[in-house]
């Protein structure tokens, strides 16, 4: 017995691609233009491709520099109409009220002792945008973002002094050095001095580091840098320690990182 056979035809009919007539970027009270700009990989006069729009959102919510309380990316990058039916505008939406962000840290541990301190992670960072006074210099920085605000760079402070340890950090990032470049270098140094009690002798790290990095392509970069570090070994009992002891003073380290 012969089934019944039908043939569906699906007519399509191609529309006529569309070209970039303009990027806006809107929202960034506080943030440059430029910042947000560099992580578009879209630009007037191209033609509109929504993979490029959509890797271009995904930029700016991996730098993390707009988001709410609650850590939730505020940002939005799709197109609008414009009079002319061949063209669109890509507008950028970004939430910048979101500023520098502190933690405390209080505890205790076997090996660590008592220990309380803080932190600083301020993601948007602008080393040249200076507070109007040293009155404002919090709340232009925590609140209204004002102060030290937009730039795009990384400011990353550590303290947390203890009984036993001392832990201090200091990262500062900027991973566009030449806002015109698209594949641009990047730099990072940061500072740190680590120091610890034990009971037969003390020991103090103190180290610095300074990379740069050169982004080749979208998932490739190149880094190189270089390190110097101090290892201080103080109180050690010869009688106790030995080995330790013979090592007493500073020993001085220094390092190729790539």
């Amino acid at each position: 017995e012969n089934e019944p056979v039908l043939d569906v035809v699906w007519k399509v009919t191609e529309g006529k691609q569309k070209s970039i007539r303009d990027v806006i970027v809107r929202g960034n009270t506080n943030t440059k233009d430029e910042v947000i700009r560099r992580y578009l990989t879209v630009e007037p006069g191209q033609i509109v491709d929504t993979s490029e729009l959509a890797w271009s959102e995904d930029l700016h919510v991996s730098i993390d520099f707009f988001t709410d309380l609650g850590g939730r990316p505020q940002v939005r990058v799709d197109t609008s109409p414009t009079p002319d039916p061949e063209k669109v505008d890509v507008v950028v939406d970004v939430n910048d009220e979101q500023s520098g962000q502190i933690s405390f840290l209080v505890g205790a541990g076997s090996d660590r002792g008592l220990f309380a301190g803080a932190s600083l992670d301020k993601r948007n960072f602008d080393i040249t945008k200076v507070p109007t006074s040293f009155s404002t210099a919090l709340v232009e920085f925590f609140g209204t973002g004002e102060a030290f605000h937009g730039g795009g760079q990384r400011l990353y402070l550590n303290v947390v002094p203890g009984t036993e340890t001392t832990d201090l950090d200091l990262t500062f990032r900027d991973p566009w050095l030449d806002s015109s470049a698209r594949q641009p270098w990047g730099l990072t140094a940061s500072l740190y001095d680590r120091s610890r009690d034990f009971s037969e002798y003390d020991q103090e790290t103190l180290g610095t580091s300074l990379a740069f990095d050169h982004q080749l392509s979208r998932r490739t970069s190149v880094p190189i840098g270089g390190r110097v570090e101090t290892v201080s070994i103080d109180g050690a009992d010869p009688l106790k320690v030995p080995t330790i002891a013979a090592s007493s003073g500073d020993t001085s380290s220094r390092s190729l990182e790539g």
